[in-house]
């Protein structure tokens, strides 16, 4: 996926805080307990 977003912009901070979010609990996402594939 690409977008033109420009640095500062709304939708741009919104994404970065998105991605930043999403990469910092990423590891939590794997631990038991995790709904994977549909499956607890």
């Amino acid at each position: 996926m690409a977008a033109n977003l420009q640095a500062g912009s709304d939708r741009y901070r919104n994404l970065v805080n998105f991605v930043d979010a999403f990469f910092t609990g990423f590891q939590s996402l794997l631990e038991p307990g995790t709904i994977r594939n549909g499956v607890r």
